[in-house]
């Protein structure tokens, strides 16, 4: 999902230079497509949000249930009661806190628990050769089905090379369909706003990466020590092969430190700002688990529900053309159409629809690749075909608290003018007129102020990081990945 990261720290100058003051995507498709863009959009985000608490909560309540033995139940509603006191008395600047602060601690945590595999006790794994030693004997027993000779040590792997195009799908969803993503471009200094994402979307790979190989790889090499605990296929989907391996090289000081960990992603990355939401997303999770959806499951879906949202969304801050048929019908359409194919091909491939089985490879490729296609699709041929030719001066130091602020102003210097009208006697109730312009005065302060872009600042930005990105997209998705997957070729140490 490095790729995502990349993808968004270039779009994030445009975003600024034609919606410096939009405080939502959603508002934007108001502003271009009225009411119907603004509705498509913020379904888009609802059902990412969704998704994403939903994600969240699994995981973290797997973890915490697999760890303390608290109820799955229980722990659901605990995690978001927490999640959504953290926010409500921190407010904006908490997450922004917690960003920073629960990184840097998250990657002490990391780096520990690689040290502990890669280069602690023998009689657990203790070295980088004892890694491959270990891994190359699992093979022989229980091989990688679609691996190079079912080894876990090639890139030659044909679900690794699906699963590696959907995660992309999925994250150019994701981040499309965020609003953290945007908040943070929208409200970035204009001279670093792309380095900054740019460092933060290189920092980032580090983590999934070295999770992998540390925990995830240990997992399954570990599995050949009979005192390592076995683990049920949904034990893994619902990613406690972590958890395992941090409990057995570390006791119960790597329990401490997975509980610790997912308290702090939870709270990074949680969608709870408001007691309503954490109701809403507490009781999502409740069904789902339920009907047995786990967190593979829903990766797996991930961009089935989201992808459709990626071109009418990014289009509609940087295409002048993008009109309200390609916008809306790329975005709704495209997610119903992914769904219908994502049906159907459950249905003609595995013979019956049921959860497991629209989980499974093909199915849920067949989805995510829809999704991101026809949404695209939808929105560009339409645009060509009937060009809106939108002039973006109309979205520049915009919003609708803008529009609120000027519906304040004439609202004072109406109030102001009644003072001055009203008969001398003195029954004119003047303090409380005087009330409400103070009261409009204060909200005028707290409203967005109109700002000075520097397009220039901007547009060397964009043309300097524009070449750094699809470098790195190119090395990290094509020449990485083809050059290591595509021989037939086994690591050893």
């Amino acid at each position: 999902m490095d790729s995502k990261n990349k993808y968004t720290k270039t779009h994030s100058d445009n975003v600024k230079a034609n919606a410096n003051l939009v405080t939502t995507f959603p508002e934007m498709g108001y502003f271009r497509f009225g009411t119907a863009g603004h509705l498509a959009f913020m379904w888009c985000a609802l059902v990412c949000n969704s998704m994403v608490s939903a994600c969240i909560l699994i995981g973290g309540s797997a973890v915490v249930n697999a760890v303390t033995g608290v109820n799955f139940y229980a722990s659901i509603w605990l995690i978001s009661f927490v999640c959504a006191i953290y926010v409500f008395f921190g407010g904006l600047r908490a997450t922004f806190i917690a960003d920073a602060i629960h990184t840097f601690i998250l990657l002490i945590f990391i780096m520990i628990f690689a040290y502990t595999v890669y280069a602690g006790d023998d009689s657990k794994i203790g070295s980088p050769s004892r890694m491959v030693e270990l891994l190359t004997e699992r093979a022989k027993t229980i091989p990688v089905e679609g691996n190079y000779h079912g080894s876990y040590l090639t890139f030659r792997s044909l679900h690794g090379t699906i699963y590696s195009i959907q995660d992309v799908i999925m994250g150019f969803g994701l981040v499309n369909c965020d609003q953290a993503y945007w908040s943070r471009a929208i409200a970035s200094k204009s001279k670093t706003i792309s380095s900054s994402y740019f460092c933060a979307a290189c920092c980032w790979f580090i983590i999934p990466v070295t999770m992998g190989l540390t925990l995830g790889l240990g997992a399954r090499a570990l599995s050949l020590n009979d005192d390592f605990p076995s683990l049920s296929d949904s034990e893994v989907n619902a990613g406690l092969s972590a958890v395992a391996t941090a409990r057995y090289v570390l006791g119960k000081a790597g329990s401490t430190l997975i509980v610790l960990m997912v308290f702090l992603s939870v709270v990074n990355a949680a969608r709870i700002s408001v007691f309503l939401w954490f109701i809403y997303s507490a009781a999502l999770t409740c069904i789902l688990h339920r009907i047995g959806i786990s967190l593979g499951w829903l990766f797996n879906f991930l961009g089935v529900a989201t992808a459709s949202g990626v071109f009418p969304i990014a289009l509609t801050f940087l295409w002048k053309d993008l009109n309200t048929f390609g916008a809306v019908g790329g975005s709704i359409g495209g997610m119903f159409l992914a769904l219908v194919v994502w049906l159907v091909t459950c249905k003609t491939l595995e013979g019956e629809i049921s959860v497991d089985n629209l989980a499974s490879t093909y199915v849920a490729f067949a989805g995510n690749a829809t999704a991101i296609i026809l949404g695209g699709v939808i929105a560009i041929v339409s645009g060509l075909i009937w060009p809106a030719n939108f002039d973006f001066d109309k979205t520049r130091n915009r919003t609708v608290l803008s529009e609120h602020l000027e519906d304040h102003e004439n609202t004072s210097e109406h109030l102001t003018t009644e003072i001055d009208a009203k008969d001398q006697t003195g029954k004119t109730d003047v303090q409380e007129i005087d009330q409400d312009i103070i009261s409009n005065s204060d909200t005028l302060d707290e409203l967005p102020q109109k700002q000075v872009l520097d397009f220039d600042v901007l547009d060397s930005q964009y043309k300097r990081y524009i070449i750094a990105t699809f470098a790195l997209l190119l090395t990290f998705m094509f020449i990485i990945p083809i050059s290591i997957g595509a021989p037939p070729y086994i690591f050893s140490t």
